[in-house]
């Protein structure tokens, strides 16, 4: 058996990474908090980059039935819209099933679970010990963090994210309600944008990232949906005509896209704990599962928890990391910017609309190249 890893996190970058291992021979351990399956805060848009590889460690994702999305729908403040292929396309996939069919493969593959909160990680004399809200210790010779965007271990550590420009927060909940099955929506407001697209059991998945002193000023989500997000008179449209199927909305605050260390006290981190692209390029579920196999194939060629291997696998990751997402991320915070300037954004419109292959050339600078097997 080879070196003892344990995960912090059990969403799409932990159990990736949590399967690869296990098949390459490591003892693995999965904490998560929350008990299969259950709903994320994210924009269920699965580009198709990584589907190859999902089949290489075993997971059929096509056995979900996911929304085949092939078109972006761009539709700004002021109803101005435009349509364009996506050049790779898609899956409308629900984090609530995805991530219970990975979960399945990795327990069939004897990956254990802990489902249980953590408290604190240290590294001592070569070795992690990691505490659970249960009074109970775990020791490992690698620790993988895939807690998220902000989670105990950015605290601890004093990660710079979780204190600078954490002015961000996230929505989303499903819907059942009418609206094109091949068509990501992105619609654009004053503070933020909405995501639109239908998933498996053809429901609707509807998550919108938002400046946080937007909801300061409306005080309540439903508020802030009426008063903010209803300017824009065709997502007004799909809300008004459609029914949410969960009690309440899942909502996060404090979200930060500054750049993150890939590494901290030899935690290597991963998903979103390594790097948050904006979700309006549609790469976030593809990053986090691509960040999971460099990891594991990097601890695959180097599994010795030594000094010299540490040092190693930390600088391989973080120089593999750069050059499979770092370009993604800036162009990520360049549309981002661009869009949230409402002149800037009216201006370029026209641009895209007669040269549509522009916008095409936009979109594969946030998105890697099909996965080999």
């Amino acid at each position: 058996m080879k070196p003892k890893i344990v995960i912090a996190g059990g969403g799409l970058a932990g159990l990736t990474a949590a399967i690869h291992l296990r098949m390459n021979g490591f003892d693995v351990t999965v904490i998560e908090k929350n008990k299969y399956p259950h709903h994320k805060m994210c924009g269920e848009y699965l580009s198709n980059e990584v589907v190859s590889y999902l089949r290489q460690i075993g997971v059929d994702i096509l056995s979900l039935q996911p929304k085949n999305l092939d078109t972006l729908r761009f539709v700004l403040e002021n109803g101005k819209q435009l349509e364009c292929t996506l050049p790779l396309g898609g899956l409308g996939i629900s984090r609530f099933a995805l991530d219970s069919l990975l979960y399945q493969r990795a327990k069939a593959i004897g990956v254990d679970f802990i489902f249980e909160k953590i408290d604190n990680i240290s590294f001592h004399e070569n070795v992690f010990t990691i505490a659970i809200r249960s009074d109970q210790t775990l020791t490992a010779d690698y620790v993988l963090n895939a807690l998220g965007k902000k989670s105990v271990v950015d605290v601890q550590f004093q990660r710079k994210h979780t204190y600078k420009n954490a002015d961000w927060i996230a929505v989303k909940a499903h819907y059942k309600g009418d609206f094109p099955e091949h068509i990501v929506g992105l619609y654009h407001f004053t503070g933020g944008y909405c995501g639109v697209s239908k998933i498996e059991n053809n429901e609707l998945n509807i998550c919108f990232l938002a400046k946080q002193e937007l909801l300061e000023q409306n005080k309540t989500i439903s508020e802030l949906i009426k008063n903010v997000l209803f300017k824009n008179a065709p997502l007004r449209e799909i809300f008004e005509k459609s029914t949410s199927t969960f009690e309440k909305p899942i909502a996060i605050s404090g979200i930060s896209f500054e750049k993150k260390t890939k590494s901290e006290k030899h935690i290597l981190m991963i998903g979103d704990s390594a790097g948050l692209i904006h979700p309006l390029c549609g790469n976030g579920m593809a990053m986090a599962i691509k960040s999971a196999r460099l990891i594991s194939e990097i601890l695959t060629k180097y599994p010795e928890p030594t000094k010299i291997n540490r040092i190693r696998v930390e600088k391989m990751y973080q120089k593999d990391w750069n050059k499979a997402f770092s370009g993604r991320l800036w162009m990520g915070r360049q549309i981002s910017k661009v869009f949230q300037n409402q002149v800037i954004a009216d201006k370029l419109f026209p641009i895209f609309v007669r040269y549509p292959q522009l916008l095409k050339f936009v979109i594969k600078q946030t998105h890697g190249k099909q996965e080999s097997t």
